[in-house]
């Protein structure tokens, strides 16, 4: 499977899990935007919602927090233009919500861990379950 069939599949796993839980989701006009989906909160604000892709390897979830432009090799942040990723991981079948705000110091990609680190690290980790949605 291509890596665009791959992304469209994950966003539409991360659609059905909101509609899923009852959120109201909107999705916007064209793909000029910076995030893919809008969900309604219980408080009318609106929450820009940006679908990634997660890949599992030894015991981590790791996702772009950048999109890249191919043509000048830049990558650009979201910080600003959406509120929150929701990440879905094909190999785990879950769905996982981390802030924007949370992850824009990581300059490629974000780790979530789901096994214990074999150096028996604790500190500084961020673990999948806390993200769960």
């Amino acid at each position: 499977m291509n890596t665009k069939i791959k992304g469209e599949l994950a966003e539409a796993k991360i659609l059905t899990r909101l509609l899923e839980t009852g959120q109201q989701v909107a999705i916007p006009f064209g793909d000029s935007q910076r995030y893919d989906l809008i969900v309604i909160g219980d408080d009318n604000k609106a929450i820009r919602v940006q679908c990634k892709t997660g890949w599992l390897r030894n015991g981590i979830i790791k996702f772009k927090t950048v999109s890249h432009n191919p043509f000048d090799w830049s990558n650009k942040g979201y910080l600003g233009e959406a509120d929150v990723f929701m990440v879905y991981c094909f190999e785990l079948d879950k769905v996982y919500q981390i802030d924007v705000s949370e992850v824009s110091h990581y300059k490629y990609c974000c780790s979530l861990r789901v096994d214990a680190a074999k150096n028996n690290q604790w500190l500084n980790i961020m673990w999948a379950k806390n993200y769960e949605y």
